[in-house]
């Protein structure tokens, strides 16, 4: 699960005040679950999943993308893995993002704008727990599911009912937008 924008300082998890992630945080004495603060390689979607798909580790990455030799993607099928890309990013915002996905090793992409863009404005992340559904995991599978999370605008990315923090400011909404992705991560791990 590739989640936009997520800060591991504003996630109870990692010790943030506010209870932004009580299903994640009901996780920690578990011995299967692991947990590491991690730092995008970029503040550009393009960029930071680009590198993060192709295992890059370094700048200028171009060249590696291009070669695919490294890419997850193919990788998971050449090991004969299903494999599928699913966003809730726009199409628009999924543009650039496509060409560094491997696409001749994807089974299946899909991103917010593959089904009515009436519907998505109601469905917000949870667009990937239902698609994840469909997916018939009794073979082996490699899944992306890419959030919309935490991005700008904030207080448009969950539900009002996620609404936890009541008072009006941006940090308040971005905090809401982690409590939704904590429930949508509650969603998908307990399916799985």
């Amino acid at each position: 699960i590739l989640g936009e924008s997520l800060r591991y300082d504003h996630m109870s998890l990692y010790g943030y005040k506010k209870e932004t992630t009580p299903y994640l945080t009901s996780l920690l004495n578990d011995k299967n679950f692991l947990y590491k603060k991690a730092i995008s390689s970029s503040v550009f979607t393009y960029v930071s999943i680009s590198s993060l798909i192709n295992c890059i580790d370094r700048p200028n990455g171009l060249p590696i993308v291009i070669q695919k030799k490294t890419c997850l993607i193919s990788l998971a099928k050449k090991r004969e893995y299903a494999t599928s890309f699913i966003s809730s990013q726009s199409r628009d915002g999924m543009s650039n993002i496509r060409n560094s996905l491997c696409q001749d090793s994807l089974d299946l992409y899909k991103d917010s704008y593959s089904k009515n863009n009436d519907n998505y404005l109601n469905e917000k992340d949870i667009y990937l727990f239902n698609e994840l559904k469909k997916i018939n995991l009794d073979k082996k599978s490699f899944i992306i599911l890419h959030q919309i999370a935490s991005h700008l605008t904030y207080k448009g990315t969950y539900p009002r009912e996620f609404a936890k923090f009541k008072e009006n400011n941006i940090i308040n909404e971005y905090d809401n937008s982690i409590v939704y992705s904590d429930y949508i991560y509650r969603q998908i791990i307990k399916y799985l």
